[in-house]
């Protein structure tokens, strides 16, 4: 295991920069932003996946939704282990199982506040499933999800 992790240590070496997000994308006006970006992760992802340190205002600018969305440059580079290890990190939290669905309908979705995930839950499981982060319970948006990662 030690063997396995170790190599990821020493990538941020290699590669630390910042470059636009590739995965999970949605278009804001003209700038690429993530479709998702709040879906837990290990707290060791900060030491793993590294911001250029002469470009730390790309970390505020992602707050901005006038602004692209910039990611790690190492994060393009092993997309699988990103996405399995670091999705929050590295903007892909699309590809966790708690988005791995769509909403019955997106846009009422959308205009509803993220309150009902919390105050009206069979609804948000049921109807918005995608919204809230609920892909991977049962009967989100009436299906049945996977209890094996290894499903086809």
């Amino acid at each position: 295991m030690f063997a396995v992790i170790l190599p990821f240590f020493l990538l941020p070496l290699t590669f630390a920069g910042n470059a636009d997000i590739e995965e999970c994308v949605k278009l804001v006006g003209d700038k690429r932003r993530p479709i998702v970006n709040s879906c837990p992760e290990d707290p060791v992802c900060s030491s793993i996946f590294l911001y250029d340190q002469g470009a730390l205002d790309d970390l505020v600018k992602n707050l901005n939704e006038n602004e692209h969305y910039k990611i790690p440059e190492l994060c393009n580079k092993v997309k699988d282990f990103a996405a399995k290890t670091c999705p929050r990190t590295c903007a892909m939290c699309c590809k966790t199982k708690e988005f791995n669905c769509h909403d019955v309908n997106p846009d009422a979705c959308r205009r509803l506040d993220r309150n009902i995930c919390l105050t009206v839950p069979s609804v948000a499981l049921s109807m918005c499933p995608f919204t809230c982060g609920l892909c991977h319970r049962p009967g989100a948006a009436g299906m049945c999800p996977d209890e094996n990662e290894n499903c086809a």
